[in-house]
């Protein structure tokens, strides 16, 4: 099992921290994939791109749900 890819965001690039927490959670995933990490883990990360993929397109909602998740996938 893949993790899978995180949708690229043209509309943050006017938002600098945003944009940083973005390219921090795809870091952290780029790494991750190098891994081999269980298939309950990939799932977990897996649920946690989706929220971010899928969630609102308001600036803030976003930093704030990629903060959430990349907390919670590093516990």
């Amino acid at each position: 099992m893949d993790i899978i890819e995180l949708n690229k965001r043209p509309d943050i690039e006017q938002n600098k921290k945003l944009t940083r927490a973005f390219i921090q959670f795809d870091k952290l995933l780029t790494e991750l994939k190098k891994k081999e990490l269980p298939n309950e883990v990939i799932i977990f990360i897996n649920n946690a791109i989706t929220a971010v993929n899928n969630g609102s397109q308001q600036e803030k909602e976003v930093r704030k749900q990629i903060r959430k998740h990349q907390s919670a996938i590093i516990k």
